[in-house]
């Protein structure tokens, strides 16, 4: 999920405010710290969102610095964005606006074979007490009916993007009274 960005909506004068003040080193040092913490949380955010079987999911979330004002949220795991977007039939139901082009780039895209479909189905089966015969009937119906989507990345990246607005509207507000 690393192309997904956090996009801060700003009126034109707290833009121009914006603009003006990044020009000032201490500024922008305040800025990329509310940017950090921000990103630090998200990650926080979404691997408590996210579902947990063995947790390789939970465990290949992180945020990485890209440069002083942006970071990058992602998951690791190749099944990551079918457990935010959900699978088959159910892909297109509830992808919140602005995300659907980014979910459509998975769609109908294969990430394993059958067999290590099996493989993940008989694990989940053990770790939830589940008899491991039932792992084949499941992983059909998984590939027959979908999978409804578990979104854990999305809903971080919204919390994120109100608090960084927050975040940047006080920065602006504190750095003026200097």
């Amino acid at each position: 999920m690393a192309n997904n960005r956090i996009t801060i909506k700003l009126s034109p004068a707290e833009r121009k405010k914006l603009e003006n003040k990044l020009n000032s080193e201490t500024f922008k040092r305040l800025v990329a710290l509310d940017v950090k913490i921000v990103s630090i949380d998200a990650e926080l955010n979404a691997k408590k969102l996210a579902p947990k079987n063995l947790g390789n999911l939970r465990n290949s979330i992180s945020a990485k610095q890209i440069d002083e004002l942006n970071w990058q949220l992602f998951a690791s795991e190749i099944y990551a964005p079918f457990v935010e977007f959900g699978t088959g039939g159910k892909v297109d139901k509830n992808i919140p606006k602005g995300f659907k082009s980014f979910a459509k780039q998975f769609k109908n895209s294969a990430t394993g074979s059958f067999e290590d479909g099996l493989i993940s189905i008989k694990s989940w089966c053990r770790n939830k007490g589940i008899d491991e015969k039932f792992a084949y009937p499941i992983l059909v119906s998984l590939i027959k009916n979908g999978m409804e989507a578990q979104p854990y990345m999305i809903p971080s990246l919204k919390i994120a993007q109100s608090q960084l607005r927050r975040r940047i509207k006080k920065t602006i507000k504190d750095f003026g009274k200097q």
